[in-house]
Formats: structure tokens, sequence, C-alpha cells
């Protein structure tokens, strides 16, 4: 059974690309690029909503952690103003949000968490187009998360590309950290 959520994604290239480098250093086999996750999941697309555009800018404003027996998820905080309208689900608080990890290791998620936390990860960043998006369980996974990374990262980090899946959690949570930072300084030099 297909789950829909709303994501608008980061329209600044080099600030998606760095953050889905660190989204792809966590779990390479993550299906989606850099992007906030404004609402869902839904059961069915007639309750999805309905306006597509929403320019704006939003800022991340630090890090948070979902963390259960089944689930161990570390997003960056993303404050928007006007966006609770298409977030009007009761069961679920709003938060709007950027996963950068979301998977059963939880070592790797509260490392990862701890070396966020202590670092104020603000940045600036424009969205404009509500994207509903499917998943399920048999969602397959392409490798289209790999046309989305920043090449020149990983070259100058010298991990290769297809290595980075066979690091050890400390040396993905430093990379990841590395790419969050690097989106942070590209963000101040935009805006």
């Amino acid at each position: 059974m297909s789950r829909y959520f709303a994501f608008l994604f980061v329209e600044d290239a080099a600030v998606s690309r760095l953050l889905t480098s660190a989204i792809y250093v966590l779990n390479p086999r993550a299906k989606w690029p850099a992007h906030v996750t404004v609402s869902g999941p839904y059961n069915s697309l007639r309750n999805v909503p309905r306006k597509l555009e929403y320019q704006r800018r939003v800022l991340v404003t630090g890090a948070g952690h979902f963390r259960s027996e089944q689930q161990n998820t570390v997003y960056l905080r993303v404050g928007t103003f006007d966006l609770r309208e298409i977030s009007n689900k009761s069961d679920y608080e709003y938060n709007p949000h950027i996963t950068l990890y979301d998977g059963l290791d939880h070592d790797l998620g509260d490392s990862l968490y701890s070396k966020l936390g202590s670092m104020f990860p603000f940045m600036k960043f424009d969205v404009s187009k509500l994207e509903i998006v499917a998943t399920g369980a048999k969602q397959a996974n392409f490798n289209l998360i790999l046309d989305h990374i920043d090449q020149d990262f990983f070259r100058k980090a010298g991990v290769g590309v297809n290595e980075a899946p066979l690091l050890n959690n400390d040396q993905k949570v430093a990379l990841a950290v590395r790419a969050v930072n690097e989106a942070i300084l590209v963000s101040k030099l935009t805006y």
C-alpha cells in the first residue's frame, strides 16, 4: 500500500547537491534528493494538498531526531511561515524538515544527531513547487539519488562515491557533517 507525502525540493542546486551528498553517505539507498517534507503520510491521494506553487525562502533552524525501536531519523528543522495549511494532519505535529538519515542503525543516527546538535546548522534556501510523492514497500531504488549528489565534494574529501557506503559509522557521520557544513557556507554566500 502506497503512502503519500508532500515535498518541497531545494531550489539552490549547490545546497541541494551538498545536502543530498550527506543523505547518500548516510544511506546510499535513499530514494529522494534533498527536500523539505511538509506533510504526510496520507493513505489516499484524495487527502493530499492541492495547491502546488509555494515560492518561499525557508530557514534551517537546527537539528531534530525521531527515535523508536523501529526507526532512527535525524533531520534538519525547517522554519516556514505559511505552509501550515498543507500540513493539516491531526495525528502529526507540524514539523517541516529535511531528513538526513532514516534507518535502523541507532549508533549511526545517535552519533549524527549528537554532532549536528552541537553545531548550529543555520542556512537559507528557496523552495517553490510542491510535489506529491508515493512511497511503498515495493518501491525500487534505481540509484537516482546519484544524479543529485555533488561529485566535487567527494573528490575534495578524497572519498570515491562508490566507497562511501563502505565507510564505518564515524567516517560516514564526519563526511555527512562536512557536507552539511559546506551547504551552510554556500547558503551564506548565496543569501
